[in-house]
C-alpha cells in the first residue's frame, strides 16, 4: 500500500525490479536504475606482479556471506600457487569467524577491517575478487568496486550477483554453496591465467555516481512536469 503512493519506485537491478512484479507488484511504475559509484580511487590501481594467483573476499564476515564455502573450496585446492585475503569485519558474528580462523589454512591472510580509502591498495594486489554469498543479493557494491579496480570476479548464481558477473566474460559462476563447483572453478583458473586475462580485458566501465545523479534529475524533473 506505501508502494502505491509513490509516483515512482526506482531500484537498482534487474533481479529486484522482478520480484517485485513476481509479488503483484503489477501497476506500480518501477524505473530501474543501477548504482553509480565513486570510483576516482581506481586511476591509483597499479597492480604488482605476483606468481601466485591473489584471491580476495571483501565484505562482513557473516555466514550469509558465504565465507566458509570459500574457505572450503581453497581447503580442498590447496595449491601453493594460490593465496586468499580476506578483507572484512569479523565482529558481526565473532563465533563464526573465530571457526574459520582455527583452521589456520595456509595460503589464507586475514585483514580484518577495511575503509573505502583502501581499495586502491587492496585491488593493487589482488587477481580475482570472489563473491560466495549464499543469500538472495541485489546489486552487490564490491562486485562494481572489483570492476572499477580491473579486478574480475567469481561468484555464486545467486540472484542479483550474477546478474552483473557474466560466465565466460567478466568472471565465472559457480553454484550457490557448493564449494566443490567452485573449487573446479579456481583450478581452471590457476591452471590456464590466460583466462584471467581475458575476462580482465571484458570488464565494461562501472556506472559513476554523477551518471546516477544526472539521471535522477531526469526522474524528477518528468514528475513535476
Amino acid at each position: 500500500s506505501l508502494l502505491d503512493m509513490a509516483d515512482v519506485v526506482i531500484v537498482p537491478s534487474q533481479t529486484l525490479l522482478s520480484l517485485y512484479r513476481k509479488n503483484g507488484m503489477r501497476n506500480i511504475n518501477i524505473t530501474l536504475m543501477p548504482y553509480g559509484h565513486e570510483i576516482e580511487w581506481a586511476a591509483q590501481v597499479h597492480r604488482t606482479p605476483s606468481e601466485v594467483l591473489r584471491l580476495g573476499f571483501l565484505g562482513n564476515v557473516i555466514r550469509s556471506k558465504g565465507v566458509h564455502v570459500l574457505i572450503e573450496a581453497f581447503e580442498i585446492l590447496s595449491d601453493p600457487k594460490m593465496e586468499l585475503h580476506i578483507y572484512g569485519d569479523e565482529a558481526l558474528e565473532p563465533a563464526y569467524a573465530k571457526k574459520l580462523k582455527r583452521k589456520n589454512l595456509p595460503g589464507i591472510t586475514w585483514h580484518g577491517r577495511y575503509q573505502a580509502s583502501e581499495l586502491a591498495e587492496i585491488f593493487s594486489n589482488l587477481d580475482l575478487l570472489v563473491f560466495p554469498s549464499i543469500w538472495h543479493e541485489n546489486n552487490p557494491l564490491v562486485i562494481q568496486e572489483a570492476f572499477a579496480g580491473g579486478c574480475p570476479v567469481v561468484s555464486s548464481d545467486m540472484s542479483g550477483a550474477a546478474e552483473f558477473v557474466e560466465d565466460h566474460v567478466n568472471g565465472r559462476l559457480f553454484k550457490t554453496g557448493d564449494a566443490e563447483d567452485l573449487y573446479g572453478v579456481l583450478k581452471e583458473i590457476v591452471e590456464s591465467p590466460e583466462v584471467l586475462e581475458g575476462m580482465r580485458k571484458n570488464i565494461r566501465p562501472v556506472r559513476r555516481v554523477e551518471e546516477d545523479v544526472h539521471e535522477l534529475q531526469q526522474v524528477y524533473q518528468r514528475l513535476l512536469e
